[in-house]
C-alpha cells in the first residue's frame, strides 16, 4: 500500500480495513458515505480519511487519478485545454478495465449489462466505447415492457435515436447499493454493479466540435465543460450563459454546425449528422439549494434539473417547477443585492461567485 497523510492508495491485493472505520457514516449520518460492509479495500481503489481516521470517501483509481488505470480521468491535466477558447473541468473517469473487485469482469460491460437488465433494453453496441473524449454514445432497443420502456424514458431522456453521456466524477466504491440504475438526487444517472457506482451526464457528441461551433456563433467566446454535462459560455462582453444538452440525441441532416432558436426557447445544435436540444441551465444549484432551505427553513429542501430544461424544487412538501434564464446578471451589476430578490416577475438568486441568475417558478 501507498500512505501519503489521510489517503491510501492499494496497489496489490487488498487491505482490510479496521471495524468501526465505517461506523459513523451509513445511514446518512457522520460523513454522509455508506459503509463498506466487508471493509475491503481492493487494489486499484483509494481510500480518503478524516482526522479522525474514519472513512470519508473510498473510490476506484489513484489519488492524482492521472495515470492509464480504470477510473483516472481519460483527459488528465494539460490534455483538458485541446482547444483553443474551450476548457474542459469535469473528471471523467476510464471505464476500460477489470477491477480486481470484479473478480476479473470488465467495468464497462458489467454497468451495460446491469444498464440492460434493470431497464429491460438492450444497448447498441451491447458495451459502447469512450470516445478520446471520454463520451459514450449508444442506441437502446429490445422487446421491453411498457413500464420498462417509461423508466427507460424517465432514466435516460430515450426521446431521441442514441443516447450521448460521459461518466462523471470519482467511480466511488459503495457496497451497501444493490445493482441497478437510478435518478441521483443531482438529477443525474448512477448505475451500481457490484459495489461501484458510476455517475452519467448528459454530454454533446463531441465536445470539442461543439466548443468549436461556439467559437464561430460567437467570436472570441470562451467555453467550459462541467461535471454535470453543462456548459458555461462567457463572450466578449463578459456576459455568461449556461446550457445543458438533453440526454438524447436525433438523426439530422449532415452539414455544417449550427445554433437554431426554437419557439419554447431552447436552441437546437446540429453536427455531423446529429441533432440535439440544449436547455438554460442554474448556474450554482449549491447556492440556490441552500439560499433557499435557510430562507424557508427547509433542510430537506431539494432542487433537481429535470430532462427538460427546468429545475424541480420540493419545498416543505410542495412541488415548484423552475425555469433558469439563459444568461447570469455581471457581479458588478447586483453587488449591493441581497441572497435574493424578486424584479419583473422573475426571482434572481445571488450565485457564489458574485454573479446572479433569473428564473421563474410554476
Amino acid at each position: 500500500s501507498e500512505l501519503s497523510k489521510d489517503v491510501v492508495h492499494v496497489k496489490t491485493c487488498y487491505i482490510i480495513l479496521p471495524a468501526g472505520t465505517f461506523s459513523a457514516l451509513s445511514g446518512g449520518m457522520g460523513n454522509d458515505f455508506a459503509a463498506i460492509k466487508d471493509g475491503i479495500v481492493w487494489a486499484g481503489e483509494t481510500a480518503e480519511f478524516d482526522k479522525n481516521g474514519m472513512v470519508i470517501g473510498a473510490y476506484l483509481g489513484t489519488q492524482a487519478g492521472t495515470s492509464e488505470a480504470v477510473g483516472d480521468d481519460t483527459v488528465p491535466g494539460g490534455a483538458k485545454f485541446t482547444a483553443s477558447g474551450y476548457r474542459n473541468s469535469a473528471f471523467i473517469p476510464r471505464l476500460t478495465g477489470t477491477p480486481l473487485r470484479l473478480n476479473g469482469a470488465k467495468l464497462d460491460e458489467n454497468i451495460f449489462n446491469v444498464v440492460n437488465q434493470t431497464l429491460g433494453t438492450s444497448t447498441l453496441p451491447a458495451t459502447p466505447s469512450q470516445s478520446a473524449q471520454g463520451v459514450l454514445a449508444f442506441q437502446v432497443g429490445g422487446d421491453a415492457s411498457a413500464s420498462q420502456k417509461a423508466q427507460a424514458a424517465l432514466t435516460f431522456g430515450l426521446s431521441g435515436d442514441q443516447v450521448s453521456v460521459f461518466p462523471s466524477r470519482r467511480i466511488r466504491v459503495d457496497t451497501s447499493r444493490t445493482d441497478g440504475v437510478s435518478v441521483s438526487s443531482e438529477g443525474n444517472v448512477e448505475v451500481a454493479t457490484s459495489g461501484l457506482v458510476t455517475t452519467f451526464v448528459p454530454s454533446v457528441p463531441d465536445p470539442q466540435g461543439f466548443a468549436a461551433a461556439v467559437a464561430t456563433a460567437l467570436p472570441g467566446a470562451t467555453s467550459e465543460m462541467r461535471w454535470n454535462g453543462s456548459w458555461q459560455v462567457i463572450g466578449t462582453d463578459g456576459t455568461t450563459y449556461v446550457g445543458r444538452p438533453q440526454w438524447g440525441v436525433r438523426a439530422a441532416v449532415s452539414g455544417a454546425a449550427t445554433f437554431s432558436a426554437s419557439a419554447d426557447g431552447n436552441l437546437q445544435y446540429s453536427a455531423a449528422g446529429l441533432s440535439q436540444t440544449l436547455f438554460p441551465d442554474f448556474h450554482d444549484y449549491t447556492t440556490l439549494q441552500a439560499t433557499f432551505s435557510a430562507e424557508f427553513k427547509d433542510p430537506a429542501l431539494k432542487v433537481v434539473p429535470r430532462m427538460n430544461g427546468t429545475a424541480q424544487a420540493t419545498v416543505n412538501g410542495m412541488t415548484y417547477l423552475l425555469t433558469p434564464q439563459w444568461s447570469l446578471v455581471k457581479p458588478a451589476a447586483v453587488a449591493q443585492k441581497p441572497a435574493w430578490w424578486v424584479d419583473n416577475g422573475s426571482i434572481y438568486i445571488r450565485n457564489a461567485d458574485g454573479s446572479a441568475q433569473g428564473f421563474t417558478v410554476r
